[in-house]
């Protein structure tokens, strides 16, 4: 078994909040909750597509499936406006198990 990421390699804590399925038309969030141990690393990259130039994520979270808990799609770190999650990718140990979640915040 891969061992989880050290909780001194997450220092961060976020809230998320996720969408309602209420029915309606989108937009409206949840009561927000906190996630701790996690780490963020920002990023200032500009994406070039087929026609337009666009801002890349702003960063990359870093989601322990051992030390962590709690998930959602309208996050804040470390007191940090809201951003929505665009992208979110489970990586495998070598036994086929999520280690850990790579979130793009946008």
């Amino acid at each position: 078994m891969t061992p989880p990421i050290p909780r001194r390699m997450l220092p961060s804590t976020c809230t998320v909040r996720e969408p309602l399925d209420d029915g309606g038309f989108g937009g409206r969030y949840g009561e927000e909750r906190v996630m701790r141990f996690v780490r963020f690393e920002s990023s200032d990259e500009v994406r070039a597509t087929e026609y337009q130039l666009r801002d890349g994520p702003k960063g990359t979270l870093f989601i322990d499936a051992h030390s962590t808990d709690g998930a959602g799609s309208l996050v804040s770190v470390d007191g940090s406006p809201p951003v929505a999650a665009n992208a979110c990718v489970p990586c495998l140990d070598g036994m086929g198990r999520v280690h850990h979640w790579e979130v793009a915040l946008g």
